[in-house]
Parts: C-alpha cells; structure tokens; sequence
C-alpha cells in the first residue's frame, strides 16, 4: 500500500502479489477504459521493460502513455515518457 504522504497523486496500484501462487500465471488484463497510464518501476530491466511494452502495445490502443521512474532533484522521482 503506499503511504499516506503520497495521498495527492491519486493514483492506484493493482497489486499481484500472492495471485502466482493461486493461478498459473500473476497476467492480469483490464479493460482498455480502466487503464490511463503505465508506470515501469525504477529498477525494471531493459529485457522486462521491452517485453511489458510490447504486450501493452499488443493488448490495448496505441496512445495509453507509458512513462518509467527515474531520479529527479533532491529526493524525488519524477516520470519521464518512455512511449
């Protein structure tokens, strides 16, 4: 869950965790409406990133935005545009 600090950026996060030990698979597919943005986490490999871009770009329309989390001033993460 994220902390209260980050409240403002009202965003929500889909959580996997423990699904793989139920399903064979932790995939999970939403509806094209019900996806806004996607944000790669800061320590995705380029092999992870390429294969999760490649199946956004194959499962839903070509103008949902896909930024990564990089370092920003100070203490902060900021999003840059990947896609």
């Amino acid at each position: 869950m994220k902390k209260n600090k980050w409240e403002h950026e009202k965003e929500f996060r889909f959580l996997t965790a423990r699904i793989g030990a139920y399903l064979p698979t932790r995939i999970q597919i939403y509806k094209a409406d019900a996806v806004d943005h996607l944000l790669l986490g800061y320590d995705i490999s380029a092999a992870d990133q390429k294969a999760i871009i490649t199946q956004i770009r194959n499962l839903y329309p070509p103008d949902i935005p896909i930024f990564k989390i990089r370092n920003g001033e100070g203490d902060f993460l900021e999003k840059e545009r990947v896609q």
